[in-house]
């Protein structure tokens, strides 16, 4: 059976400094055997979970009073 961890990443919005969390899931990949997929599950409030990817492939998280990218 695959291995499931789940974990968070700290967010900061680097123009209005709001701070909070993004909860990540992330699991062993059965069909490659040695690669792990990562989901992006929740963010706390002043956030949102974009449509689309960053340039690395990973779903993009905003700021919602800003409405820019935030790196984590």
């Amino acid at each position: 059976m695959p291995k499931r961890e789940n974990f968070s990443t700290s967010l900061k919005c680097p123009n209005c400094k709001l701070v909070g969390r993004a909860g990540w899931s992330e699991n062993e990949n059965p069909v490659h055997g040695d690669g792990l997929d990562s989901t992006l599950e929740s963010v706390t409030d002043g956030f949102l979970i974009g449509h689309n990817k960053n340039l690395q492939g990973d779903t993009k998280i905003l700021c919602s009073k800003c409405n820019i990218t935030i790196v984590n």
